[in-house]
């Protein structure tokens, strides 16, 4: 087996991007090259500067031998240092809508950002979650857990015509957004939410909270009346075409602890059989007291890439002391961390009721 190894190219709508491949052997720009590919699933993790690849190391690593394991290909989108907005994150966007314009063989793109890691491959797949929506959804989203945001750290996409038209909409948004504390790219997903899934008469109403915002309290009131012009509880959301109330597309939000990835420091790093991929895996935070604390997860002190072979293993077959072996005392039953985030998701709820209350919104149920 040859070992991973990066290989560049330049966009050509962009040419001070580049895209890193990383894959079984040297290959090409876009041809996964040694392992055929099933499911024309493609995951693409954006880094926004060569050197965080070690930061994301163990991250990249997993998700790369994930990705081998399962037959799915794997890019790392790395934004050209020398760019003045690389640190503005909505720039992330756009390179996954000229890959998805590239890729059009590919039905379904993962994108996410370069610090989520697999912390548990056994018996999960990131096909279900496409098989367990109905054909018509276009985008998968999630809630996060810890407040009422619609999360931009990861999403599934059919590839569409209208899945690129939307990406490319949510990109443009770099251009558009406010002077204030804006959130980037996970302010602009709600900008997005309001313009395409709201009544024309609501589409504005939250735009002064996000103008005047200077803080995350602030952000986080902006994202609050958006959810409630959206509806907090509403999982399925239709973009109307004006004139003849065409469906153009569908888009699904995912409830609470229903995604393929969580904050692993909500539960101190400790794993059950229903996770599957972390967030928040940056070399320099791990066992460190931060936000979102982890720690490194596996038995052995390295993730050895060597064990990863292209297909030949399925992840239901992994042996006991591959190198997806977890340190004893992180493995917990489901229903302890369940318990956990379950309380986690019950004062979420009654932070965003007082939220609203604030804000002076007609409330409405959280669940």
């Amino acid at each position: 087996m040859c070992p991973p190894t990066y290989t560049t190219s330049n966009f050509k709508a962009s040419p001070n991007r580049y895209l890193y491949t990383m894959s079984r052997c040297s290959v090409s720009s876009f041809d996964l090259g040694c392992a055929k590919t099933t499911n024309n699933i493609a995951i693409l993790l954006v880094v926004d500067r060569m050197e965080h690849l070690t930061e994301y190391k163990l991250a990249v690593e997993t998700v790369n031998c994930y990705a081998r394991m399962m037959g799915y290909i794997h890019k790392v989108i790395v934004l050209d240092p020398d760019l003045d907005t690389i640190k503005i994150d909505s720039e992330e966007i756009d390179p996954v809508q000229e890959i998805m314009e590239a890729e059009k063989a590919e039905k379904v793109l993962v994108a996410g950002h370069g610090d989520i890691g697999v912390v548990n491959p056994h018996n999960h797949s990131l096909f279900d979650y496409i098989q367990n929506t109905n054909n018509s959804i276009l985008y998968i989203f999630y809630n996060r857990i810890f407040n009422w945001e619609i999360s931009s750290g990861s999403y599934l996409a059919r590839n569409t015509n209208y899945s690129r038209q939307l990406l490319s909409y949510w990109a443009d948004y770099f251009y558009r957004l406010p002077n204030s504390f804006h959130g980037s790219d996970n302010g602009a997903i709600h900008a997005v939410f309001m313009d395409k899934f709201t009544d024309k008469t609501v589409k504005n109403s939250c735009n002064y909270l996000w103008q005047k915002s200077r803080s995350f309290s602030m952000l986080f009131d902006y994202e609050a009346c958006v959810r409630h012009n959206l509806g907090i509880n509403r999982e399925i959301y239709e973009e109307i075409e004006e004139n003849t109330g065409a469906i153009l597309g569908r888009i699904t939000i995912l409830r609470k602890g229903r995604s393929w990835v969580r904050d692993s420091g909500w539960t101190a790093s400790k794993v059950s059989r229903n996770d599957f991929m972390f967030h928040g895996w940056k070399t320099s935070t791990m066992n460190k007291p931060v936000f979102n604390p982890w720690v490194f997860p596996f038995n052995d002190t390295t993730f050895d890439t060597e064990k990863c072979s292209a297909q030949s293993t399925r992840v239901h077959e992994l042996e006991e002391d591959d190198q997806w072996t977890l340190k004893a005392e992180l493995i917990v039953n489901q229903t302890e961390n369940e318990n956990i985030l379950e309380k986690l998701i019950n004062k979420t709820q009654m932070d965003y009721s007082e939220r609203v209350t604030k804000l002076k919104l007609i409330e409405s149920v959280v669940h």
